[in-house]
């Protein structure tokens, strides 16, 4: 039998932060929340975007190709161990929190944190081992000296602990985008200062890599500050052993988590894996050049990524508020916004994608022109896409959308052996932009005919 909790067992003092306004209900229409929210997120991606075409531009000059390579195998590993292992724990927040932020249950909120942030502990541990492993594995491949094996160990763990996904979670569940697209925001600017102070003082691998651990942690830090001066959250009050019976009493939310995370790791083989692979296959060069092309071709991909930050936030309240039809509507909208940005993208890394290696990067990067050109491709389907997958997660679909990352996992598995051999890096961008239409083709599949998970 369930036991009744007292009523208003909490004072003041045992929340985290002042308490909102009474009015904090949902009052503006969805559109406008929408382009609310995300101004504040995309002013931080676009200042992302930007600066990092300036400041990989000084580690590409600095380094040179066999220097840029190693830097960015090194950062792909690093990303691709805390991505394997991370739960995607935003999006648990915002899938299971947001009735008890609309209906003010504070306490249950709490404990859906802390169950999050048992979620973070044990990814940190579980991927800390795999870090040690593999840093070491790569150091002995590649020839590194013992020191730098240990430093980028160092490197690869702060980037582990810096993950910022669920404070990010809970401040996008509460409509604070603003504080949210500040950590965002800083990030590259961080990297922006740190890299030309490193320009100017001395530009090497490891000072490099000390600037992007500084870059990841600082806004970590900032965050979490900034949940708790706002956020009305009585995380003192919880205990870690009425974990087990919250999970209990949240039917879904181990099913959730499992697949997001799964999901998750699966977008990170067209991303992280494809770089480490190339890496080892073809030399840390080839790696170098993989790296970039992905970035250029991220470049508005990650504009987007934050634009469905938002989508998935408000579909998830306008379910809860609305219903089915009023989503349906919304992201009829998203998609046609998305698909004009996804052709302007195309068209400026084919027209001008060779020239701005050439003119930004330098000559010597000239040969990543066609992977831009195809990896461009990819992240143009993901902007085309960017409605699809939060609309399925915030309606419960995320084995939908494991299935749809596993066949195109599955698929880039299957041809990067074949292609990666015969053709090298652009072999292998090739297998990344044919898992991308596969991958978002069964979105739009399971969108347009909803299917039970």
């Amino acid at each position: 039998m369930t036991q009744q909790s007292p009523p208003d067992p909490f004072s003041d003092q045992s929340f985290i932060g002042p308490a909102p306004p009474e009015s904090s209900a949902p009052r503006d229409s969805s559109v406008f929340r929408i382009f609310r929210n995300s101004g504040w997120l995309l002013g931080g991606k676009t200042v992302g975007a930007l600066l990092s075409l300036v400041y990989l531009a000084l580690i590409t000059h600095s380094l040179g190709p066999a220097g840029f390579g190693t830097f960015a195998l090194i950062f792909s590993f690093a990303q691709l161990i805390s991505g394997l292992v991370a739960f995607q724990t935003w999006q648990i927040i915002i899938r299971f929190g947001t009735p008890h932020v609309l209906e003010k249950r504070h306490d249950r909120f709490a404990q859906l944190v802390l169950l999050c942030l048992a979620f973070d502990f044990a990814s940190f541990i579980v991927g800390a081992v795999i870090m040690g492993i593999g840093t070491f594995a790569l150091g002995a491949y590649y020839g590194w000296t013992s020191n730098f094996s240990w430093f980028v160990l160092s490197f690869n763990l702060v980037i582990l602990i810096a993950s910022r996904a669920t404070a990010a979670g809970i401040l996008r569940v509460h409509d604070n985008y603003r504080d949210a697209a500040l950590g965002d925001t800083l990030v590259p600017v961080i990297r922006f200062v740190g890299i030309l102070a490193a320009v100017a003082w001395t530009p090497t691998l490891t000072n490099f890599l000390i600037v992007w651990a500084v870059s990841e942690i600082v806004p970590t830090l900032l965050m979490w500050f900034m949940i708790i001066r706002t956020v009305r959250m009585p995380l003192r009050q919880q205990s870690v052993k009425r974990l087990g019976q919250y999970y209990r009493d949240c039917p879904g939310i181990g099913r959730f988590a499992a697949f997001s995370n799964i999901g998750s790791s699966m977008r990170l083989a067209n991303q992280q894996l494809v770089v480490v692979i190339v890496g080892l296959y073809t030399g840390a060069t080839a790696a170098g050049f993989f790296r970039l092309g992905h970035q250029l071709g991220q470049v508005l991909a990650r504009i987007a990524d934050g634009f469905g930050f938002v989508l998935f936030t408000e579909y998830n309240r306008i379910s809860h508020a609305e219903g089915d039809d009023a989503v349906r509507s919304l992201v009829a909208k998203t998609i046609r916004v998305a698909g004009i940005g996804a052709l302007i993208l195309t068209a400026i890394l084919i027209f001008a994608g060779k020239a701005i290696l050439i003119n930004v990067f330098g000559a010597d990067f000239a040969p990543a022109y066609p992977l831009v050109v195809l990896l461009g491709g990819a992240a143009a389907l993901q902007v085309a896409a960017v409605a699809l997958e939060p609309v399925l997660l915030s309606r419960g679909q995320a084995g939908q959308t494991l299935i749809a990352n596993a066949l195109g996992a599955g698929a880039l598995l299957i041809l990067i052996p074949f292609l990666l051999a015969k053709y090298g890096a652009v072999g292998a961008a090739a297998a990344v932009l044919i898992a991308t239409i596969i991958t978002t083709a069964w979105l739009v599949k399971v969108y347009i005919a909803p299917q039970k998970d």
